[in-house]
């Protein structure tokens, strides 16, 4: 994903609208600039992903609410995109600081959500790339999702189910329950750091 962002539409806001309007009072008024301000938000969690929207207010966001804020501005601007939802296989290269909680499992790696726009047949992720991590390149499972889902957990939980049961499926030994005891330990570890079970 490499300079994603040049596969975004960089062209001026020809229509208004509610997220329209609050880029256009945080000084933004194009596609790309918005891009590059989403992108230099810092990462966290907002108070209510639902309202996705509030990552301008609070200045932070994470991968579901960076790339719901990109879609809700692109729907009213009538440009081409998909929200989506992705499982990648999270490792020490991707996540820098994983790998002790993977090796106390006897794991490489797990499989993890992202969320991320498509554009033009290109995948678009504005959530940064952590200091020392490689790019998440490949993805295990891809599927669309909409903007109402954002705030439905258990539409994300079951795009989540769906991807790691068939990585589970695969390797028998490593069922969800032990999975369960993975995450709770890589969410204590990495916590504000970065797009964890897209929230």
């Amino acid at each position: 994903m490499n300079d994603s962002l040049a596969a975004l539409a960089n062209r001026p806001f020809s229509r208004d609208g509610r997220i329209t309007r609050m880029f256009r009072a945080a000084g933004v008024d194009d596609f790309m600039g918005v891009a590059r301000h989403v992108l230099g938000l810092p990462y966290g969690r907002i108070a209510d992903r639902a309202e996705f929207w509030r990552a301008l207010s609070e200045r932070r966001g994470t991968c579901t609410t960076k790339h719901a804020l990109l879609a809700a501005l692109a729907r009213e601007q009538q440009i081409e995109v998909q929200l989506t939802l992705g499982i990648f296989a999270m490792n020490e290269g991707n996540t820098p600081g994983v790998e002790r909680v993977l090796e106390r499992y006897g794991l490489t790696c797990v499989p993890e959500a992202h969320c991320h726009l498509r554009h033009g047949g290109e995948r678009i992720d504005v959530t940064g790339v952590p200091a020392g991590a490689e790019p998440m390149e490949e993805f295990l499972h891809e599927e669309p999702i909409t903007l109402e889902q954002i705030g439905a957990s258990q539409a994300l939980l079951a795009g989540m189910d769906r991807a790691r049961g068939g990585w589970t499926g695969a390797h028998p030994r490593k069922t969800m329950l032990r999975m369960a005891a993975v995450f709770g330990t890589i969410l204590l570890l990495l916590s504000g750091r970065r797009c964890v079970s897209a929230y």
